[in-house]
Order: structure tokens, then C-alpha cells, then sequence
């Protein structure tokens, strides 16, 4: 067919004839391939398996039969393909999961359906159900290397005023930008979420807003999600507490209502659950009303304790607290420890409400001590005036009819003030809290596939080498066939 074709054309018309050909079927095959999954015609061959999807990944995606969106957040000028990669393989695993990628701009409506903080690279995973959205820094993993690495940016920033805020917010903003993470942890996060907004285990926490909430960090809201927590936000003042309302969570900065405390008070009775963390300075009036009701109350003043092992490096300021509940130590561990800054002391009322039971979660040493105000040029130091002795740092109630209080009454048990020195020992407190209260299903964490990086690092030796590899190498060898194809010619 070919001598033929050659004899038809001649030589040059048919090599030509041939080569469009050949194009032609490259690129029908090139465009049939693209319509096959990602995991059929994309290899990881990443020396750390980044692309690859664990055993439990695998055989719950392929399981789900309710359809499952997951979007990336991304500007039209950017390109993500590792995650979109990644996000690629779940698509493929089951045809009842899309993926699509959203522009920051264009799709900005549809965004804040699910984040006030929408940022590029954020995954949302939304099914009829529920939905979640996973900040983009909760795709990376900080051990403690990553830990160390960043606190010591952080200080060296901070102390040329560079960077003004927290080391969790810098952490945020810029551990990633930084390359100052241990791996990335793309699958338990993913995985974890799509569990979570399929399962009909959920546990519907609301969190009551109009008090000057701060916002919970990524970190919690990405811990309440594993455990199986649902939470939402309500106003007492303009709503009851919903029926299906599984618990209570009230982070108040200003005192509630009468109204308010009324609702909880009915919620409790019961047998409602919640769970309170207060702040320092702020008067409650009706809030203590609340909590006495309980056994429990307290006053604006701050508390100290300067005893040998109950304050941080000597600071009075900051203590650390026994634990004196022992589900609670247990839920810390021995790697971890609580410390508080900002705190009031929790006390019994003098005679406890018929039916109650006070179980102290937190406790000073007995060398402890308030102060009703702190201001500019004060001491911290313990004074004549001050009434030395011990404190509850944290404490559980229960009432007759199943209801249940457990108080927290500093912003660094919930917040992430002091998760670099504690081992994240606040945190465990806090979910412990949750665990005891709301009894979440606890099991929507796909247990973690941490890829480690490997990170370039080449030396200007190196650097050299290979440039000369690649460029000068190949100019010799085209020089040297150039000269022996001359000299045949001309022998």
C-alpha cells in the first residue's frame, strides 16, 4: 500500500500524507483517553504516595448512593492541580461524587452560602444533607517540627513588629506560604468530611450569638466535625430551642437576657445540655443567675496562682491547673498538659439546689488568689486584701432531670491561645467536654494518610551540575554528530 501510495504521490506527498495521519489518530486517541477516570491514566508515582486514596477511602466512596459535591475555591488566573488532582480520584471512585472548581469572583454568591472566610484553595464538601468547608491550611499537617520551625518565625517577625497577632494566626496566614509544614493531610480531611456531611449520626449543637462571640477557629470547627458535631448558630432572642437541638454551646462577651436565661433554663430542666465558656472582666448577672442553678457561680476576678508547679515558667498570670476529673485527664494524656490565662474562679453556692451534682473539672492549689480589678500599674503579686486559696478552674454540674452544665471559664480552654506549649492539651479538654455532653458519634475521622514532602534542597554546587547536565551536555553531543555527519558526507 505504501510503494502505491508512493508511486501516486511520490515520496515527500506521502511522508506528508502519512505523518497528518498519524497526527490525526494521536490525537482521537489522546482525546478518548482524557474521558477515562484520572486513577486509569494518571500514575502517582510521588515517592510519598500523594495521589494515592487509602483501603477505607476507597470502599466508603465507592459505597455512597446519595449524590456528593465537592468544590475548590480558586481565582481564574490560578491553577491547583495537585488538589484538583486529588479531588480527581474520589470523582473516579464513584460516579455519585462531582467535582467542581469554583472562581472567587465569578461564583462569589454561591461562596458565602458556606464560608464568611472564603480563600483559594478552601475545599467545600456539600451533600443534601449538610455541608462543610475546609479552610486550605487544614490540608497541611504541623507536627512538631513544623511547630518549632514556625514559632521561631513568629518571634523573629513579631519582635521586628513585622506581623502584629497571634502564632495561630500567623500560623494560618502563612505556615503554608512558608513550607513550614510536616505533610500534607489532604485524604483524612476530605474523607473525614464527606463521612460527616453523609451520616445520619449527627448531633445538632447550636451556638447561641448577640453576646460578642469571637469565632471558633478552624481548628475546633474541624475537631467538632470529626467527632460528629452538626453546629449551628442561634439567637434565643428572636428563636426558641429547635427539637432537635442536641446541645448548647454559649461563648458569651457580654452578659445574656432575662429571656435568654429563662429558654435555658427550661432547656435544662429538661434535661438539656450545655456547655459555657466565659471571659475575663465581663459581668454576668443574668448568665450567674443561670449557673446557680447549677451550684455554681462567680465573680469578675481574675485568678492566680503563684505555687510552685501551678504557674507557667513563673508568670502568675498563667496557670496550670490540676486535673482532677479523671475522664478528663485521660482524654488530655500524659504529652499534654491545661493552661489558663484570663481566667475567673469558679465556687459552689453555699448550699447546693436539691438534686445537683458538682464535679470539678480544673482545680488551683490552695494557695491561689483573686483580684477584682487588674489596671495599668497594678501588681500581680498576691496582696493582704486578696483571699488566698482554691479554686475550681473548670467545672460540671448536673441537675435531677438529666440536664447538664459544664463551665469553662477561660478563652484559651477554646481558643487557640496556648496550643504551641500545651500539646494542644486546651483542645482536648474542650472535645472532652463535647464527648461528655452531646455524646457525638465520634467516628466521622478517617484515621489520618499524612504525605510527607520532599522538598528540594540543592546546594549552588548542584545547581550548577545539573544546568550543565542539561544544557551543555547536549550542546557537545549535537556538535560532535554534526561533525561526523559532515566528514561522511564529504569522504
Amino acid at each position: 500500500m505504501f510503494n502505491k501510495l508512493t508511486a501516486r504521490l511520490g515520496h515527500k506527498k506521502s511522508a506528508a500524507v502519512i505523518c497528518i495521519a498519524a497526527a490525526v489518530i494521536l490525537i482521537a486517541v489522546n482525546a478518548l483517553i482524557a474521558l477515562l477516570p484520572s486513577n486509569l491514566t494518571k500514575y502517582d508515582t510521588t515517592p510519598y504516595g500523594m495521589y494515592t486514596l487509602g483501603e477505607n477511602t476507597v470502599s466508603e466512596v465507592k459505597a455512597l448512593k446519595e449524590p456528593v459535591d465537592i468544590y475548590i475555591m480558586m481565582y481564574s488566573n490560578q491553577s491547583n492541580e495537585t488538589m484538583v488532582t486529588v479531588l480527581e480520584r474520589y470523582r473516579a471512585l464513584n460516579s455519585s461524587v462531582k467535582v467542581h472548581v469554583l472562581d472567587m469572583e465569578k461564583d462569589a454568591e454561591f461562596i458565602s452560602g458556606f464560608t464568611s472566610s472564603p480563600q483559594t484553595g478552601n475545599i467545600i464538601v456539600k451533600s443534601e444533607k449538610r455541608s462543610l468547608c475546609i479552610p486550605y491550611f487544614n490540608l497541611f499537617y504541623f507536627g512538631d517540627t513544623a511547630l518549632t520551625n514556625a514559632m521561631n518565625y513568629y518571634n523573629y517577625y513579631y519582635q521586628q513588629g513585622v506581623i502584629t497577632g497571634t502564632f495561630n494566626d500567623f500560623l494560618a496566614q502563612y505556615g503554608v506560604i512558608l513550607n513550614i509544614y510536616d505533610g500534607y493531610q489532604y485524604e483524612e480531611m476530605i474523607s473525614s468530611a464527606i463521612r460527616y456531611v453523609t451520616s445520619d449520626e449527627i448531633k445538632n449543637v447550636y451556638m447561641l450569638k448577640g453576646h460578642k462571640e469571637l469565632p471558633l477557629s478552624s481548628d475546633v470547627l474541624m475537631r467538632l466535625m470529626k467527632s460528629g458535631v452538626a453546629l449551628s448558630e442561634l439567637s434565643l432572642l428572636e428563636k426558641d430551642i429547635p427539637a432537635d437541638c442536641d446541645g448548647i454551646l454559649l461563648l458569651p462577651n457580654s452578659d445574656i437576657t432575662e429571656l435568654e436565661r429563662q429558654k435555658l433554663t427550661a432547656y435544662t430542666e429538661n434535661g438539656g445540655k450545655v456547655i459555657l465558656g466565659t471571659m475575663y472582666g465581663t459581668n454576668y448577672t443574668e448568665l450567674y443567675k443561670f449557673t446557680e442553678l447549677f451550684g455554681l457561680t462567680s465573680t469578675p476576678a481574675y485568678l492566680f496562682d503563684d505555687a510552685q508547679g501551678y504557674c507557667f515558667e513563673g508568670y502568675n498570670t498563667i496557670i496550670c491547673p490540676d486535673i482532677s476529673s479523671e475522664s478528663y485527664d485521660k482524654a488530655v494524656g500524659e504529652a499534654a498538659f491545661v493552661l489558663l490565662g484570663g481566667t475567673n474562679a469558679i465556687s459552689q453556692t453555699e448550699s447546693l439546689p436539691a438534686g445537683v451534682t458538682v464535679t470539678p473539672i480544673l482545680t488551683t492549689s490552695k494557695q491561689a488568689y483573686t483580684k477584682s480589678a487588674i489596671v495599668d500599674g497594678d501588681t500581680t503579686f498576691n496582696a493582704e486584701t486578696d483571699v488566698r486559696g482554691q479554686y475550681y478552674a473548670a467545672a460540671s454540674a448536673t441537675n435531677a432531670k438529666g440536664g447538664s452544665l459544664v463551665w469553662l471559664p477561660s478563652s484559651a480552654i477554646i481558643y487557640d491561645d496556648y496550643d504551641y506549649y500545651t500539646g494542644f492539651g486546651n483542645k482536648l479538654l474542650f472535645m472532652n467536654a463535647v464527648t461528655e455532653s452531646f455524646a457525638p458519634a465520634g467516628d466521622m475521622q478517617i484515621e489520618p494518610s499524612v504525605v510527607t514532602p520532599v522538598f528540594l534542597d540543592a546546594t549552588p554546587t548542584a545547581v550548577y551540575i545539573f544546568l550543565g547536565a542539561i544544557t551543555i551536555v547536549p550542546l557537545i553531543l549535537v556538535g560532535a554528530g554534526y561533525v561526523y555527519c559532515h566528514k561522511r558526507k564529504y569522504a
